[in-house]
């Protein structure tokens, strides 16, 4: 059966311990392709590290915030996870149809990606803006400012 409280909580979510199939019925109830005749509507939070993100198939569904508690050690395995996060929005029309398609869109403005950072990794931010030539907003340090 599928790992303990897969059924009852309000989100999907992928490990590295979870088998293949389970990862493959986890991706499909997020993107709204479950089968289940409605049963469950699709959820709309995907947990997930960086591993268990599936490779070279985008997510159908376009979510709206993706949260980043430890920056990956390249820029390209970044802007990766930000392509996850918009779906196929740059191509077949799928996704958030291209809404905040920059890395570091504001609340309320398409997706939000926010990233937890040490003082070591204000390098790699500096050269995520460079790279993407958008400047990326600091945040309140109490999370609940951002939504009043």
């Amino acid at each position: 059966g599928p790992p303990p409280g897969l059924q009852r909580s309000p989100c999907h979510y992928l490990h590295s311990d979870m088998h293949a199939q389970w990862r493959k019925k986890v991706l499909d109830g997020f993107n709204g392709d479950s089968g289940d005749s409605g049963q469950d509507a699709p959820r709309k939070i995907l947990l997930s590290s960086d591993v268990c993100l599936p490779r070279g198939e985008p997510l159908r569904r376009g979510a709206r915030l993706l949260i980043n508690y430890d920056l990956p050690g390249k820029r390209e395995q970044l802007l990766r996870r930000v392509s996850l996060l918009l779906g196929d929005a740059s191509s077949s029309g799928g996704g958030d149809s291209g809404k905040g398609s920059g890395v570091g869109s504001g609340v309320g403005i398409g997706p939000t990606f926010i990233n937890f950072l040490v003082a070591n990794e204000a390098s790699m931010l500096k050269s995520l803006e460079n790279f993407a030539s958008q400047k990326v907003e600091e945040l309140p340090l109490v999370l609940s400012d951002i939504f009043e």
